[in-house]
């Protein structure tokens, strides 16, 4: 009887906190990525239009050109990661790259966008998005450190260390960044 309750409580228990009956497959055909198992806009996996962390900076590239500007590499101190800034302001789209080895080209450790962008994250929210909408949406992925992050000007869902990051004038998004804020 015990072990059938136990049992109970720890399916009741995957399926709020978006276990396996809360996921779904997803495939990055652009990368060439398999099919993985994903909770859609959970902080560690959000999507920006497209693109997504981990993604390779060659199918950056496919969907967007080349960028308009790429910056020196510098290192990460943490992570020991090259890191270029490109940057294509027609697309209000800036992505730090981990420049990798030289056969691997790199692949997406953040991205931000601002207007003119016309992207939104796997849930829509987009520039201009109101804040009381964007709170509404990501409510559910709050957590204690999320909360103590944000402030009248920011929202953050996640962590500093991979987050969704929201930035607001006037009651409504300004910018949007996804990745790592701190090392």
């Amino acid at each position: 009887m015990t072990r059938t309750l136990l049992a109970l409580a720890a399916a009741a228990a995957l399926g709020a906190c978006g276990g396996p009956a809360a996921t779904a497959p997803t495939s990055n055909t652009a990368t060439d990525t398999p099919a993985t198992t994903t909770t859609p806009a959970a902080p560690d996996n959000e999507r920006i239009g497209e693109l997504a962390l981990g993604d390779t900076a060659a199918s950056v590239v496919a969907r967007y050109g080349e960028p308009a500007s790429r910056s020196e590499p510098i290192e990460y101190g943490a992570t020991g990661d090259n890191v270029s800034t490109w940057a294509w302001p027609a697309h209000g789209l800036k992505v730090d790259i981990s420049l990798g080895d030289a056969a691997g080209g790199g692949t997406v450790l953040s991205i931000s966008v601002e207007a003119p962008s016309t992207l939104t994250t796997s849930r829509g929210v987009g520039i201009g998005t109101p804040r009381a909408e964007v709170e509404r949406i990501y409510a559910e992925f709050q957590t204690d450190e999320s909360r103590e992050s944000t402030d009248d000007t920011t929202f953050l869902v996640g962590s500093l260390y991979g987050g969704t990051f929201f930035w607001f004038a006037d009651g409504a998004v300004t910018s949007m960044f996804v990745g790592a804020a701190a090392e």
